[in-house]
């Protein structure tokens, strides 16, 4: 047995005992695992392979690394019930996967981006405190559209659109404190569309499709304040371009839709309570891309 494959028995064994769980070196990890508590020491490195789930009782303390090696979007949410979450170390969510192009036949279309993997924590009854990193992922790239050069009444290219950058929710009953950085995805650039037609009279479409959206960022306290200490940051991404359209023919059109919009950013606290924010230069909203 490998020592990846031990750390993931041992980990699903504990989640199924519902005990304290601690992660010390290299695993591979996905589904949910509900515990007690849950920590990732600084030795700890957690490679996500799909979506992970961790359900704690107790605390939940990141102080090692949460990412994948792999593309895809891969989702992380971290819950504790009446504890607290803390994250000194590094989650990191992959980009999403690009979409595939297509170049057959008179009408094509190319494949949709996937979206950033996100990350989501919640401590219901505790205080979420980020004094590492978070950053999701970029969406993928929107798939190629190319139909001909072919003779018809019509021939229509239609790109996918690029993925949406990955998106950041942070939600605690007590105080949220930002000492670190959080950084969403960027929205993807979609694909390029072309379509030509040589029949006389003919005519040739080509559309490309809208850009993603940087990943939004929501971060609320239901009865504390949220604070940004003079280390912290909040950047959210930006929206990815509309790719390039061409149409050759008697009659031609092309098309170039929106590009994405950028990530919001929205503090939410409880009735009588402000966000307390050291820099407001240190909270940036990503840029659309009309």
């Amino acid at each position: 047995m490998t020592r990846s494959a031990f750390f993931v028995f041992a980990a699903v064994l504990l989640a199924a005992c519902s005990t304290d769980v601690s992660v010390n070196g290299p695993v591979d990890m996905k589904g949910k695992q509900t515990v007690d508590s849950f920590t990732v020491t600084v030795n700890g490195d957690i490679n996500l392979t799909e979506d992970l789930e961790v359900v704690s009782k107790g605390d939940i303390k990141i102080s090692g690394d949460i990412s994948s090696k792999d593309r895809g979007t891969f989702k992380v949410s971290l819950i504790s019930k009446q504890g607290s979450v803390i994250v000194d170390g590094k989650i990191t969510t992959p980009q999403g996967k690009s979409g595939a192009a297509d170049m057959d036949g008179f009408t094509v279309s190319g494949g949709e981006g996937k979206d950033g993997g996100a990350v989501r924590i919640i401590a219901e009854n505790g205080s979420v405190t980020i004094g590492g990193s978070i950053t999701t992922g970029d969406g993928g790239v929107g798939g190629a559209a190319t139909a001909g050069p072919l003779n018809g009444s019509l021939v229509r290219a239609t790109s996918g659109g690029g993925g949406n950058g990955g998106e950041i929710v942070l939600i605690a009953g007590k105080t949220v404190t930002i000492s670190g950085d959080i950084t969403s995805g960027l929205g993807q650039t979609s694909g390029t569309s072309t379509a030509t037609n040589d029949q006389l009279d003919g005519q040739a479409i080509a559309t490309a499709a809208e850009g993603g959206n940087g990943g939004a960022i929501t971060i609320s306290s239901s009865s504390d304040i949220v604070k940004i200490t003079d280390t912290g940051s909040v950047v959210s991404g930006s929206g990815g371009f509309s790719s390039s359209a061409t149409a050759t023919g008697d009659n031609a059109d092309a098309k170039i839709e929106d590009g994405g919009a950028g990530g919001d950013i929205r503090f939410i606290v409880a009735e009588g309570k402000k966000a307390a924010i050291a820099d407001v230069t240190s909270i940036i909203a990503g840029e659309g891309k009309n």
